[in-house]
């Protein structure tokens, strides 16, 4: 596998970049999960019916946003790794350099844009 095509200090200020998006995310995930309303074993059992929908829906929506934080935590952990093994900014499909601007906005990138839109058709 091609080796990454960045410089030591580039990789240290994504890695600067990643380990914080990495902390927003699980501060992010704790946020969430205190939020939600069944995390509360205190909370009335016997509230009234629309209350528990509404309770139900906004658990639901919860649920829906630490699922997507965590597949991006699991995202940046996989960035973080590759930068330790030399690979990163390879494109996982075909093997070729993810440019430069995509990883600047989406640092934990894992397809160079032709395969993201390849697989998006």
């Amino acid at each position: 596998m091609p080796k990454t095509n960045f410089s030591q200090a580039e990789l240290e200020k994504i890695k600067k970049r990643l380990l914080e998006e990495e902390k927003r995310v699980s501060e992010d995930i704790k946020d969430l999960e205190k939020a939600d309303p069944f995390a509360d074993p205190n909370r009335l059992l016997e509230n009234e019916a629309d209350e528990d929908a509404r309770e139900e829906l906004e658990h639901e929506n919860i649920e829906a946003q630490i699922k997507q934080l965590k597949s991006l935590q699991r995202d940046i952990k996989s960035a973080l790794e590759l930068i330790e093994k030399g690979e990163y900014g390879i494109c996982q499909m075909c093997g070729k350099p993810i440019g430069k601007q995509r990883l600047e906005l989406i640092p934990y990138a894992k397809l160079c844009v032709d395969c993201m839109n390849k697989l998006e058709d």
